[in-house]
């Protein structure tokens, strides 16, 4: 079981470090992808996003807090899921902007959506899976060397 998250963790990593990058190379663009979702007053969070899927991505990989990192994928995924759905049905946002400029990636949106469900299944398995470690005081130190 532990060989089976160490991969899902490390699949769902690999997502969130490609979609961080994809999205890094130009992040005006993903700005604008945020506008076309109807949240143009949200501009600014653009970077955030994007410096999220880095963090959660190398700490998936490297098994940092890995229950922690995996609960915090599977609130950022559905959160992520849950403005596809809207910008989807509501504004008709075919793309989801999830790799950025990287449109070989882009697909249709219920492809967008069976991988973002594939990849909250990932997340949940290891997030409940994973055995509870004791409060690690080192979390600051461990988080801060990603």
């Amino acid at each position: 079981m532990k060989k089976r998250l160490e991969l899902y963790s490390f699949i769902a990593g690999a997502v969130f470090l490609i979609s961080g990058f994809a999205k890094a190379i130009d992040t005006s663009l993903f700005t604008q992808t945020i506008a076309e979702y109807g949240f143009s007053n949200l501009w600014f969070m653009a970077p955030i996003i994007i410096i999220a899927e880095l963090y959660l991505g190398l700490a998936l990989i490297l098994n940092l807090n890995q229950r922690l990192m995996a609960a915090i994928s599977t609130l950022f995924v559905a959160a992520l899921t849950c403005v596809f759905l809207y910008g989807w049905l509501a504004q008709d946002v075919t793309d989801c902007g999830c790799f950025g400029p990287m449109t070989f990636l882009s697909s249709s949106p219920w492809i967008s959506l069976l991988r973002n469900a594939i990849l909250l299944y990932l997340c949940i398995d290891v997030w409940v899976n994973t055995p509870r470690e004791p409060i690690n005081n080192n979390l600051l130190i461990n988080s801060t060397l990603i």
